[in-house]
């Protein structure tokens, strides 16, 4: 019953997402010897936290006895100049104004309180290049009182392979929100940790004096979304913003039971 509608919901945002990368990017990674310490941070900064985890969940868990919710989700990211500038001084042209990611979100909970799960994007081929993205995530409403607002916590990890990037994403946030008699509306804030490499599959890097092509950054979010519910069927949909300006906007469609 469930794997019916899954899997059309994942075929159909892969279906989307993939023709907009291939028109959207022109994959021709040249030498890096135009490389800057600013731009290897831009870059390291747009897999980090632009490919970071979404658990797209509200404060409540979601789920009856087995508790499971999986679904498919898009994010959108919102290419910052500074990123855009950066790609190009690896040779990538006609870089869109939005990224598509899609993603397997599987998410499940453990009674009324705690949440664990996982956001990926099996390997896949892009213009020859292989990109592939993972993520484990845990929160836990620990403030859930009559006349008091929830209060959960989460805590993730995410690595990301993006063909001229890697990235390993480490976060913790704080959640809270207001459920309704469809629909839930939830915010909150974090802050992420990233380690990112950068890197030419194409051809030999050459030695920059001065630059390093591995980047640590860190970066303060702040995001808000609202989820309908329309019997075992989830639509959730969530604006992310972090101080660095790599902003994303995204979506996920799920089924719980």
């Amino acid at each position: 019953m469930l794997r019916s509608p899954l899997t059309l919901v994942v075929a159909t945002l892969l279906a989307t997402a993939a023709p907009c990368a291939r028109a959207g990017f022109s994959l021709t990674p040249q030498t890096l010897i135009d490389a800057t310490n600013e731009a290897v941070g831009d870059i390291g900064a747009l897999a980090g936290l632009g490919a970071d985890l979404h658990m797209y969940e509200s404060v409540y868990p979601y789920g009856t006895t087995k508790g499971v919710d999986v679904g498919a989700s898009l994010t959108a990211i919102a290419m910052p100049g500074s990123a855009t500038n950066a790609l190009t001084k690896l040779g990538i042209s006609n870089i869109p104004h939005y990224l598509p990611i899609p993603k397997v979100n599987i998410q499940k909970a453990f009674g009324a309180k705690i949440v664990v799960g996982s956001e990926f994007i099996p390997s896949i081929k892009i213009q020859g290049n292989t990109v592939y993205m993972y993520g484990f995530d845990a929160q836990w409403t620990a403030i859930d009182r009559y006349g008091m607002p929830p209060i959960a916590f989460r805590a993730q990890f995410n690595y990301s392979n993006l063909v001229v990037v890697s990235a390993a994403t480490y976060g913790g946030d704080v959640v809270t929100g207001w459920k309704l008699p469809i629909f839930d509306v939830f915010g909150g804030a974090g802050y992420r940790f990233v380690n990112a490499k950068v890197s030419n599959p194409t051809s030999t890097i050459p030695t920059v004096p001065g630059v390093n092509l591995d980047a640590t950054l860190d970066s303060g979010h702040f995001f808000a979304g609202t989820t309908v519910v329309a019997g075992f069927a989830r639509l959730t949909a969530e604006a992310d913003l972090t101080t660095r300006g790599v902003n994303t906007y995204g979506t996920k469609l799920s089924f719980f039971f």
